[in-house]
């Protein structure tokens, strides 16, 4: 089974820990020859990230909603109650959430956060590595 294409990264305010999430993912996988926009590689990954609880008047955030959540085949969180919401409110299979556990108490690109959280995906990298 191949792992999942359309990778959604969602914490509280889409500020801190979802950003550099998706920033250290792309990261990851590009060094193991991940493509994020030829849609012919067999390689390409679409990866994203949202926040539950964003300010409406600041552009540069994504608002997480149902229909983000139906586009996105693995959907990694930082809390359970970031993991509780986005079943209840986003109408998400459990079985496609990942909680990371990851408190939000650095500011995004942090070493440390970056740190942390390289280390919390590493064992979601398994399956894009096998295919190599």
């Amino acid at each position: 089974m191949s792992p999942p294409r359309r990778v959604l990264f969602v914490c509280h305010a889409n500020r801190r820990r979802s950003v550099t999430a998706e920033l250290v993912f792309r990261e990851l996988l590009e060094n193991h020859g991940y493509e994020f926009s030829n849609e012919s590689s067999r390689k390409c990954l679409y990866v994203d990230s949202a926040g539950i609880d964003v300010d409406p008047q600041d552009y540069c955030v994504k608002q997480m909603t149902q229909e983000l959540g139906d586009w996105a085949e693995r959907i990694f969180t930082f809390s359970s109650n970031l993991e509780f919401a986005i079943v209840t409110d986003y109408k998400q299979s459990p079985n496609k959430i990942r909680n990371l556990n990851v408190a939000d108490r650095l500011p995004c690109g942090h070493p440390e956060l970056i740190e942390e959280i390289r280390e919390k995906l590493l064992p979601y990298l398994s399956d894009y590595l096998r295919e190599n």
